[in-house]
């Protein structure tokens, strides 16, 4: 694809998205009473608390945590025989593992022609893109099954969650990254096309959360004074998403200091120039960081 042809594709998606997020208006969360959420890897860390926001509001709510392609089938076929209207409203590809490091593998690795090279471990790439690719196609199919007289109002959506890991470079680690950026390029891919199909798609990206997948490195990131985004400003992105069928097309970074719409558009330069105030806003809290500890004074959180 040419310079040309490339930008009339990317102008001919935002058309088709919604305007830029607007998180100081109120939540109202009436419109998701009733409807049936399907989440991915909703039995620990943030699928775990989206699961529990989604069913105080009302929501039937399905976990699966599925890579197989035969078992994602039955799961969501299940989903819709356990929703009171026979139908998912929601689709939530949430399932998500933590990185290998590549570079270590290889120097923990002496080349040799004589000895093969270990094939590389890809449950990560399995989890975090493929599951990820195969719930989207499920979601897409079985969201066009005919409507029952008592079906709830609104459209049929899918927010998936990808990462700031997939705006920014986290060296080293690349299968993480590989999926993460995988996710991103997938939803691009659908959302200004399946908005004619009345299928509403938006992303959440957040940053570094003290959940099970990162409490092995908790230590590490903090003592690199990475600080770590809150799980209730993720639940919050979510359930803006969820409950607003205006919102279409949008991606939301959860960082560090709340969240926000990273405008990953044409006009956004696709989200480049929010990450790069983000990142100078990390830089600067760094720093104060920093100081406030040669000081023995404990950053806050």
């Amino acid at each position: 694809m040419d310079d040309n042809n490339a930008a009339a594709a990317d102008q001919s998606s935002v058309s088709n998205t919604s305007r830029v997020v607007d998180f100081t208006t109120p939540l109202d969360l009436r419109s998701l009473n009733g409807k049936s959420v399907l989440i991915t890897g909703g039995a620990v860390g943030l699928g775990k608390a989206f699961a529990e926001a989604f069913a105080k509001a009302g929501v039937i709510f399905v976990q699966a945590d599925v890579t197989d392609w035969d078992a994602s089938v039955a799961a969501f076929k299940a989903a819709i025989q356990f929703s009171p209207h026979k139908a998912i409203d929601i689709v939530v590809p949430n399932a998500g593992l933590t990185a290998h490091s590549l570079l270590m593998e290889l120097k923990n690795t002496k080349p040799s022609l004589e000895v093969d090279p270990e094939r590389p471990p890809i449950n990560t790439i399995e989890v975090d893109l493929i599951g990820v690719y195969y719930t989207a196609k499920l979601a897409l199919h079985y969201f066009g099954l005919p409507p029952s007289e008592n079906a709830p109002k609104g459209k049929k959506q899918i927010v998936f969650i990808s990462s700031l890991g997939g705006y920014l470079e986290l060296s080293g680690l690349a299968d993480y990254m590989a999926s993460k950026f995988g996710v991103r390029g997938l939803w691009k891919a659908l959302r200004s096309s399946i908005t004619t199909l009345g299928i509403q798609t938006n992303l959440i990206a957040p940053t570094f959360m003290r959940t099970p997948m990162t409490k092995a490195i908790a230590a590490d990131l903090e003592a690199k004074g990475v600080r770590f985004g809150r799980i209730e400003d993720a639940v919050d992105a979510m359930m803006r998403l969820a409950s607003d069928d205006r919102i279409d097309g949008r991606a939301i970074a959860v960082g560090t200091g709340g969240s926000f719409d990273l405008r990953d558009d044409f006009d956004g330069m696709d989200a480049g120039f929010e990450i790069r105030e983000y990142c100078k806003r990390e830089t600067r809290s760094a720093q104060m960081a920093a100081v406030l500890r040669a000081s023995h004074i404990k950053p806050e959180e």
